[in-house]
């Protein structure tokens, strides 16, 4: 059964969470305790060496530095890891883009013996921004977790048991990430993060990068979860709320180191994005920003 779920103090460190919260029922071979969505600030960093149960986090935006049992790796979207009683683990955001977060704990005598042969018992994260169904999966036990029903622990039960059959199908990433389509989608990727305050259209990539427009259309849709245009609003749009946090720039200074040049467009865009405008977002306090 859903218990009510506790008021969670904002910190310094997660700006928004929406979370679940199960009865965990010890006397299940497998229980979900909690899970939800993470909306982290720049400055976030976690640190954990007493695990009782198992987790599972997923990087949907942003990237972060993962250090567990003494192992560094660098984490960026699409990435997941697990971690589990005895293990020492620390998190910390290392990149501009809001890092958001997915995760799941849970529990039971069965959980140790689900995770064998999995990626979860190496202790290593593996990127699989490839591979849709991993975000169905952590919406799936959103939804179902956040339902206040007397079977929710059995729904995310099953879910939960889903979701880590399927890791065990994966081992690393697949050879695709060595042809010539994925390079040249890194390539031009590569290039829109770098220089997207100075791109004003998604063909300018494509020029730069020596394919065609279509040609990028489509490797960002078999490589991407974004198009070319949407990646480099959100690159533009994500930057300019850290300008905005600084508060010593105006709107129309903002606008034109992000790439806009005309500030009402801007301010539009933005407030598409983010649902209030540059104006009002620092005074607001439900804003829940999605990149």
């Amino acid at each position: 059964m859903t218990q009510s779920q506790p008021t969670l103090p904002k910190t310094r460190h997660v700006k928004d969470g929406d979370y679940y919260f199960l009865s965990p029922d010890e006397s299940l071979d497998l229980y979900v305790a909690c899970g939800g969505e993470e909306n982290c600030s720049s400055d976030y960093t976690i640190e954990n060496t007493e695990f009782r149960i198992y987790g599972i986090e997923y990087i949907v935006t942003g990237t972060c530095r993962l250090t567990i049992d003494g192992q560094v790796q660098e984490l960026s979207p699409g990435s997941i890891f697990g971690y589990g009683p005895g293990v020492s683990y620390q998190l910390e955001n290392t990149g501009r883009t809001p890092l958001v977060k997915r995760f799941i704990e849970f529990g039971g005598e069965q959980a140790a013996e689900l995770i064998k042969n999995t990626l979860l018992e190496k202790r290593e994260a593996v990127n699989l921004r490839r591979e849709p169904w991993i975000k169905e999966a952590f919406q799936n036990l959103q939804d179902c977790g956040s339902v206040s029903t007397d079977n929710g622990q059995l729904v995310c039960g099953h879910l939960l048991r889903y979701l880590i059959a399927r890791l065990g199908q994966v081992k690393t990433l697949d050879e695709a990430s060595c042809t010539p389509s994925y390079m040249a989608f890194e390539t031009c990727k590569s290039y829109l993060e770098n220089f997207y305050a100075d791109i004003s259209a998604a063909h300018e990539v494509a020029d730069a990068c020596n394919v065609s427009h279509p040609h990028l259309c489509r490797l960002f849709k078999r490589f991407s979860d974004e198009t070319p245009t949407r990646m480099l609003l959100r690159l533009k749009l994500t930057r300019s709320v850290d300008l905005l946090e600084r508060g010593n720039l105006l709107i129309k200074e903002i606008a034109e180191k992000v790439g806009f040049d005309d500030q009402y467009y801007f301010s539009k865009r933005f407030k598409e994005y983010f649902g209030v405008s540059p104006k009002h977002y620092l005074n607001s306090d439900s804003l829940r920003i999605s990149a």
